[in-house]
C-alpha cells in the first residue's frame, strides 16, 4: 500500500503531467481515477503488460488538437453515424496557439485552430443530448461556443442553447431520425467537450466516478430481532463506535483490529485517500451484507447542497418572475392561491438543510423573515433538530442555503419590500444535516427518523434540496417510514445537466424536482429523466433572462452578516417551491386527506391527460409532468381527498438485449372508497403485444421480427380507467416503451492513451526520477500496452494511463479518459525488478465534476 498524502492532493483538483519531468508537475499528478484491474502471472519473457478496456458507447472526435498536429484528422461527417448510446470527448478551438508553460525551461505545447465539429446521431423524439465544455487553459475566460442540433431532413434547426457562454447543454431532438450535432466555437479559450446520449426512454447513469463516501464508516440497518439478540450482534461485530439513526438503523465506524486503513484516515472524504483505504471499506461492507442479521449495509455516502452562490438585493419585485411563473400571486377571480386567501396556516413544513441564521448566533432568534414562522427554542429538540449535533440550535453558515431554501417555502408576510415565501404562513421545522453545503448520510437518515419520530407536532411535509449518487438503503427506509407515517417528502432533482439519478429525489416515494429559467424552459444545470415528476422555478437561462431574473430570491445573509435578500440559483431552489405549494393544497382542504399516498396522486394527476377538465401536459423526460402550476393544483380542490388514481410499478418498459418480455402491474392510491374500473393498456406500435394477465397485471411482450435487426425502438403504452367519481369520463395517460440496442464492442474508442510508470519511495511519495511512458492506440475496441522491466530501474512504480486529446501536456483532465491501477481508483505501487512478468487489466472512463454547484461559468479542476 502506498500515501499519497505527503502531496496534498484530491482527486476533485488534480491531474497527470504529460512530457514534463514529474519532479516539477507533482501538483498535477492524478490522486483519483477510476480504473479496474485484475492480476496474473506470465512465464514467457520478463514483461509487465496490460489491457485497458473501455465502456459501452465509448467514443472520440476524430480531430482532437493531437490529430490535427499530427495530420491524422477525420472528418466526422464522412465517418459513420455515432451509436444511439454515446460517450464522446472532442476538442475545439477558435484560433491556433499556445498553452502556458511552467517554467522558462520548458518548450510550451501548442494547439491548433479547430473551430467546429460536427457528428451525426441517430435520435429519437424527446431525445436529449448533453454536451459539456471545459477551458483548456484552466484559467476565468469565458467560453464562446454556439450548438444547435439539426433534424433529419438537413435544413431544420430542431433545438440550439441560446448562451454561448454555458458549459452545460442539454439538445433534444423532436423527431425520430438521423440528426447533426453542430458544434462552433466563436472566440474564448480551446475546449475540450463531452458528448453524451442515452436511450430516450433510459434512466442509466453518467459513467462518473462512484458515490463518495466516508472512509471506515457504514450504515447498517440490523434483521428486526428481540433487543438482547440486537446487543449480541452490535458485540460479535464489534463496531468502534455507533450512532443510533433510527430504532435498527446504525452508522458504525469499521474495528481498528480489522487492518486495513489508516486509523487517521477514517472519517476522511473517499476522493481523498489512497485506493487501499476505500477498498478496505467496501471490502468491510460487503462482509457486513452478507451476515444474516443485517438487512442492508452501505457507504455513508456524502451528500451535497444543490445550489450556488449570487447576489444580493433587496427588493420584493425580484420574486415576481418566479412566483409567478407558478401562478401564485394570480389576481382574483384567476384562481390564484394567494388571492383566494391561502397561506400555508397550520402546516408544517420539515427543512432538511444546512440549519437557519441566527442573528445572535445562538437560537434565541432566527432571520428575521423567517422568525414569526420558527417556534425553535432550548433545548433545540422541539420544532427543530441539529442532527450533527444534536445539544445545539440549527445554526446555518457559509452561503446560508437553508435559509435561502426555507424563505422559499414559509417567509413571512412582513410587508417590507423584501421576499415572501410560497406558504407565508406555514410553520417552519428547521433541521440541520449539512454544515457548509455537505454532510454525511447517516445525518440525513438521522433527520428524517426524527421528524418521523420525535418531532412534535410531526412535520407534514419534508423538504431537502440536497443529494447524492449513492442508493442507500438506509436512507430508503427511512423516507419509506415518513411515507408510511403520512409524510410528503420533496426533492431536488440535481444540478449535472445529465440523466444521473441523485438520492432521495429518484426514489418512487419522493417528488422529484427539476428547474426551469424565467421563460419556463429548463435550466441548463438541471438533471432530467424518466424519474423526475415536475419542475419550478430554480434559476439559469442565458440572454432571455435578466441578471436578477437568472437568480431565485429569498432570505439570505450579506457580506457583514446581516439578513439580506439573496440570490442563488439550482435544483435546490426549485424544490421548495413545490414544498410551499403542496403545504398551500394540504391546507385547502376542508377533509382529511390520505398524505401516504399523495405524492403517487400528484404524480398520476400531471401524468393523466384529461381529469375534471384539468387539461395537464403529457410527459416530457427534460420537464417531468409539467411545471409547477398552483392554480391549476389548487383548483382541484377537494375532489383530491375523493380520487382514487392508478400507479404503474414502473416509469417506462425497457427491452434490453436478451429481454423480449415484462410484466406491469399497477396499483390504487388514494381514497378506497373511489373504486377502479375497466383498467385498459393498449399498445400504440405493432412491434409489441399487451395481454392482461389479471388483477391489474399485463405482460408486454416484444416482437423483434416487427422491426430490422439492431435498431433502437420507441413507442407508447396508452393507459385508461374509469373512477367512481370520474363517472363515464375515462382517465388516461401514456408510458414510455423502449428497445436498447447493444452497441459493437470493436468501435470503442477514447482516443490515444499515455500509459505511465511513475517512481514512488518506499513511503508511497514521488521521487524525482523519471517517469516512463509508452502509447496505447486502440484496436478492435481496447488497448494493449507492454513495459519491458529490463529497461526500468527497479524500484515502485504507480501505473496510470491517460488522453490529451487538447494537447495542453495534461492527462486525466475533465473530459479526458484516464486509468489506473488497480479497479478501486486509488493507485497501488508495482514493484519492478528485471525479472518482473505481470499482467493488469484496467478500465478507462471519460472524468466529469461530479459537483454540488450549479454555478453557470464552473471550471475545470484547478492545480493545487
Amino acid at each position: 500500500m502506498i500515501s499519497l498524502n505527503a502531496l496534498n492532493l484530491s482527486a476533485a483538483a488534480t491531474s497527470l503531467c504529460r512530457r514534463y519531468p514529474v519532479v516539477l508537475m507533482l501538483v498535477w499528478l492524478l490522486a483519483g481515477c477510476d480504473g479496474g484491474s485484475a492480476l496474473s502471472a506470465n512465464r514467457e519473457a520478463p514483461a509487465l503488460t496490460g489491457t485497458i478496456l473501455m465502456e459501452q458507447g465509448t467514443r472520440v472526435d476524430q480531430d482532437t488538437a493531437v490529430d490535427i498536429l499530427e495530420g491524422t484528422r477525420i472528418d466526422a461527417l464522412q465517418s459513420p453515424p455515432l451509436p444511439g448510446d454515446v460517450l464522446l470527448a472532442g476538442f475545439v478551438s477558435h484560433q491556433a496557439g499556445d498553452y502556458p508553460a511552467p517554467s522558462e525551461f520548458f518548450t510550451p505545447f501548442p494547439y491548433p485552430q479547430d473551430p467546429e465539429d460536427a457528428f451525426q446521431l441517430p435520435m429519437l423524439a424527446g431525445q436529449g443530448v448533453s454536451l459539456r465544455f471545459f477551458n483548456a487553459l484552466r484559467d476565468d475566460s469565458s467560453i464562446h461556443v454556439n450548438t444547435r442540433l439539426v433534424g433529419p431532413d438537413g435544413g431544420e434547426t430542431v433545438d440550439q442553447e441560446s448562451d454561448p457562454s454555458s458549459p452545460n447543454r442539454v439538445l433534444v431532438a423532436q423527431q425520430d431520425g438521423l440528426h447533426t450535432l453542430h458544434i462552433e466555437t466563436t472566440g474564448g479559450p480551446p475546449l475540450r467537450y463531452l458528448i453524451s446520449t442515452t436511450p430516450a426512454t433510459t434512466n442509466s447513469m453518467d459513467p462518473v466516478s462512484g458515490a463518495e463516501f466516508i472512509l471506515g464508516e457504514a450504515i447498517v440497518t440490523l434483521v428486526e430481532q428481540p433487543i438482547g439478540l440486537v446487543s449480541s450482534v452490535q458485540s460479535r461485530l464489534a463496531p468502534v463506535s455507533q450512532r443510533i439513526l433510527g430504532d435498527l438503523t446504525r452508522r458504525w465506524q469499521m474495528p481498528a483490529q480489522r487492518g486495513g486503513i489508516s486509523e487517521h484516515r477514517i472519517g476522511l472524504l473517499s476522493s481523498t485517500a489512497p485506493g487501499a483505504d476505500r477498498q478496505a471499506t467496501l471490502e468491510w461492507i460487503r462482509e457486513l451484507q452478507e451476515d444474516p442479521t443485517i438487512a442492508s449495509a452501505s457507504p455513508n455516502y456524502v451528500v451535497r447542497s444543490l445550489a450556488s452562490s449570487a447576489g444580493e438585493n433587496d427588493f420584493l419585485p425580484l420574486q415576481k418572475w418566479h412566483y409567478g411563473l407558478v401562478e401564485l400571486n394570480a389576481p382574483a377571480g384567476e384562481a390564484g392561491p394567494w388571492a383566494s386567501g391561502l397561506s400555508g396556516s397550520g402546516i408544517r413544513v420539515a427543512v432538511l438543510d444546512t440549519g437557519v441564521f441566527s442573528p445572535d448566533g445562538a437560537g434565541n432568534s432566527w432571520h428575521p423573515d423567517l422568525d414569526d414562522n420558527i417556534q425553535c427554542s432550548t433545548p433545540f429538540t422541539e420544532n427543530c433538530f441539529n442532527a450533527i449535533n444534536p445539544q445545539t440550535p440549527p445554526l446555518d453558515s457559509g452561503i446560508f442555503h437553508g435559509t435561502h431554501v426555507a424563505g422559499t417555502v414559509a417567509a413571512s408576510f412582513r410587508d417590507n419590500g423584501r421576499i415572501t415565501g410560497v406558504a407565508f404562513n406555514a410553520q417552519l421545522i428547521p433541521v440541520k444535516v449539512l454544515e457548509n453545503l455537505e454532510g454525511s448520510i447517516d445525518s440525513v437518515i438521522a433527520g428524517v427518523n426524527w421528524v418521523v419520530n420525535d418531532g412534535n407536532p410531526r412535520a407534514d411535509i419534508i423538504n431537502m434540496s440536497l443529494g447524492t449518487s449513492g442508493d442507500s438503503p438506509g436512507l430508503r427506509e427511512a423516507i419509506e417510514r415518513a411515507r408510511q407515517a403520512g409524510i410528503v417528502v420533496v426533492a431536488a432533482a440535481g444540478n449535472d445537466a445529465s440523466r444521473r439519478q441523485l438520492f432521495p429525489a429518484a426514489y418512487d416515494s419522493v417528488l422529484a424536482v427539476g428547474a426551469v429559467d424565467c421563460i419556463g424552459q429548463m435550466s441548463e444545470f438541471s438533471n432530467f429523466g424518466f424519474w423526475l415528476d415536475l419542475v419550478a422555478p430554480g434559476g439559469g437561462g442565458g440572454s432571455d433572462c435578466g441578471e436578477n431574473q437568472r437568480f431565485v430570491w429569498s432570505a439570505g445573509v450579506d457580506e457583514d452578516q446581516q439578513p439580506a435578500t439573496v440570490g442563488l440559483l439550482g435544483t435546490s431552489m426549485a424544490s421548495p417551491h413545490v414544498a410551499g405549494a403542496l403545504a398551500l393544497l394540504l391546507e385547502n382542504q376542508s377533509g382529511p386527506l390520505n398524505r401516504e399516498h399523495l405524492p403517487a396522486i400528484i404524480a398520476a394527476l400531471n401524468r393523466e391527460q384529461r381529469l375534471h377538465d384539468v387539461v395537464e401536459q403529457p410527459f416530457s423526460e427534460r420537464r417531468g409532468r409539467g411545471l409547477l402550476d398552483t392554480s391549476s393544483l389548487l383548483a382541484l380542490g377537494d375532489r383530491i381527498t375523493d380520487l382514487a388514481v392508478l400507479v404503474p410499478d414502473q416509469r417506462q418498459i425497457v427491452f434490453t438485449h436478451g429481454v423480449d418480455s415484462q410484466t406491469l402491474e399497477f396499483r390504487v392510491a388514494g381514497n378506497p372508497q373511489d373504486s377502479i374500473t375497466e383498467v385498459i393498456v393498449n399498445g400504440v406500435q405493432d412491434w409489441f403485444t399487451v395481454d392482461s394477465m389479471g388483477d391489474n397485471r399485463f405482460r408486454i411482450q416484444l416482437l423483434r421480427n416487427a422491426f430490422p435487426p439492431d435498431t433502437a425502438q420507441r413507442g407508447d403504452l396508452q393507459i385508461s380507467y374509469k373512477s367512481a367519481q370520474s363517472g363515464d369520463l375515462p382517465r388516461e395517460f401514456s408510458l414510455p416503451v423502449s428497445v436498447q440496442v447493444p452497441v459493437d464492442e470493436s468501435q470503442r474508442n477514447a482516443g490515444r492513451h499515455y500509459v505511465q510508470l511513475i517512481p514512488v519511495d518506499s513511503n508511497g511519495d514521488i521521487t524525482e526520477d523519471d517517469f516512463h511512458e509508452t502509447i496505447a492506440e486502440a484496436v478492435d475496441g481496447r488497448y494493449q500496452f507492454r513495459f519491458d522491466p529490463r529497461e526500468i530501474p527497479p524500484g515502485d512504480y504507480l501505473l496510470i494511463a491517460g488522453t490529451d486529446i487538447d494537447n495542453n501536456g495534461l492527462l486525466c483532465e475533465d473530459g479526458e479518459a484516464c486509468s489506473e491501477f488497480p479497479e478501486t481508483g486509488g493507485a497501488q505501487a508495482i514493484t519492478i525488478t528485471p525479472e518482473t512478468r505481470k499482467t493488469v487489466t484496467m478500465t478507462t472512463r471519460y472524468l466529469l465534476p461530479v459537483s454540488s454547484q450549479s454555478t453557470l461559468g464552473s471550471q475545470p479542476r484547478q492545480q493545487q
